[in-house]
């Protein structure tokens, strides 16, 4: 799925004007806040590694589809919801499902090396897509690149047959936490709002970046390379240092940098690319596993479902929203107008977290 952060350039060759491409990419919002939340009421019922073999089927069974839907914009933005609402369901329930596998301090360091494994692929998905397209053109494209999810269904269904039945979570029958009480307690305000920002910056990633840099003729791989090595090995390496200090000061670590990544893009060439990249990988490997955990860590094990799902529905409502208000701020204004609004909001809450006094260290809260 890593290969959609290049369908601006696709559906923008194919004619789409800028403010129909945001629409199209904001289509899986309602659909993947709805599989994100459902997933606290599902697991009532079914236990972890069923939802997320069902979300990663749809996911698949729409993306290859989309290889029929491109040329309509309609059945596209149809097939790009339900891709989003297979991504709902996966995401929160595999999220949760490794999550309530971590105890101990060093949770936000095993945690962040299981949440690196989903920008993993960006180091080759983007540009295969990129180098697809520029050689063989849209046909074939959504078929040959659905191959690794139909793969990734398949060692699914593997995990499920083969894992130790306990690990599986199964159903949460005895949870009395409920969505209301979650967004109605006071501690999750920062961390919530917060993560709806980090959606916003890698919103923006993976929609409109692609065909920033196309337009300055920078080939993807330049950003997406140092992004996610550098994401990957921050949480090998540097995420034991982090977790020393109080939460939020690691989460406002990464604002800050994530703030000045997207700053450098303003001057566009590939050395500032590559620093731009580097960057944004160090402070997106601080701040999002730092805020599950400081959202998270409040509530008993078998309590987690709902939180776990709100808190991802608030990482993908940045996502799904930002496309759309992307394009119409491009076509009206340019790209340089969305990077400026998003360099000031990830300082903003820079600040916020770091003069943050009430998020200790983690197992101190």
């Amino acid at each position: 799925m890593s290969t959609l952060a290049y369908l601006a350039v696709v559906l923008d060759n194919l004619h789409y004007s800028t403010e129909r491409i945001g629409f199209v990419l904001s289509s899986p919002f309602l659909p993947t806040l709805f599989g994100t939340l459902v997933v606290g009421r599902l697991m009532q019922s079914y236990s972890a590694i069923q939802i997320a073999i069902s979300g990663l089927l749809i996911c698949s069974i729409s993306f290859l589809l989309m290889q029929y839907g491109v040329h309509h914009p309609l059945f596209l933005t149809i097939l790009r919801g339900c891709v989003g609402l297979g991504f709902g369901l996966f995401f929160s329930s595999s999220m949760l499902f490794a999550r309530n596998l971590l105890q101990g301090p060093n949770i936000p360091y095993f945690f962040g090396i299981y949440v690196s494994m989903l920008p993993l692929p960006n180091i080759l998905g983007p540009s295969l897509m990129e180098i697809y397209y520029d050689r063989i053109g849209i046909n074939g494209l959504f078929l040959i690149l659905g191959i690794p999810l139909l793969t990734g269904l398949l060692m699914l269904i593997w995990i499920a047959r083969h894992e130790d039945k306990t690990a599986a979570l199964g159903p949460q029958t005895n949870s009395t936490t409920s969505y209301l009480s979650v967004f109605k307690d006071r501690r999750n305000y920062l961390p919530m709002s917060g993560v709806i920002v980090v959606g916003f910056l890698w919103g923006f990633i993976a929609s409109f970046l692609a065909l920033h840099l196309k337009n300055n003729q920078i080939p993807m791989i330049y950003y997406f390379l140092p992004t996610t090595g550098t994401l990957f090995l921050s949480r090998l390496i540097l995420m034991k240092w982090i977790i020393r200090y109080p939460i939020a000061t690691g989460v406002g670590l990464g604002f800050v940098a994530m703030g000045l990544a997207n700053l450098i893009l303003f001057y566009p060439s590939i050395p500032t690319v590559i620093i731009a990249g580097a960057v944004f990988g160090l402070g997106y490997s601080f701040a999002f596993p730092l805020l599950s955990t400081w959202f998270s860590e409040h509530y008993p094990l078998h309590e987690r479902a709902k939180p776990t799902a709100i808190f991802n529905a608030c990482f993908q409502f940045g996502i799904c929203l930002i496309p759309l208000i992307s394009g119409y701020i491009i076509a009206n204004f340019s790209t340089t107008t969305v990077l400026i609004g998003l360099v000031t909001v990830a300082f903003v809450f820079a600040c916020l977290m770091l003069l943050n006094r009430h998020a200790g260290k983690l197992g101190t809260q």
